[in-house]
């Protein structure tokens, strides 16, 4: 088995919905909110590096105790420019841009 667990983030408002990709073995989901940012070395590419609190957790599974999420070391997330909203891409749209990142959990014992 790979050491690598596949979630799907979704962005809800300033929040952030993260549940594993692998319901049928984890059916565990948090919601989590950014409380410190640290830029990006290329912001036109990078999305900044976050330090998130878990808002509300769901489900039983691997998200069942964690109480803060980091995400380092980003490589893409970045939406298009505001210029690109409404013209490019219609108003409603759901943009989705791949980003890959070390993710690192905390959780209290």
């Amino acid at each position: 088995m790979s050491d690598k667990v596949p979630i799907s983030i979704g962005n809800y408002e300033g929040q952030f919905i993260v549940r594993t990709a692998i319901p049928e073995y984890d059916n565990s989901a948090m919601t989590v909110t950014p409380i410190g940012v640290a830029p990006s070395s290329d912001p036109t590419k990078n999305s900044p590096s976050e330090l998130n609190l878990v808002l509300s957790i769901s489900g039983n599974g691997a998200f069942s105790n964690i109480t803060y999420l980091i995400l380092t070391d980003t490589d893409g997330g970045v939406a298009p420019p505001s210029s690109e909203c409404g013209t490019k891409f219609p108003n409603g749209n759901l943009y989705s841009e791949p980003i890959f990142a070390i993710i690192l959990y905390y959780y209290k014992k």
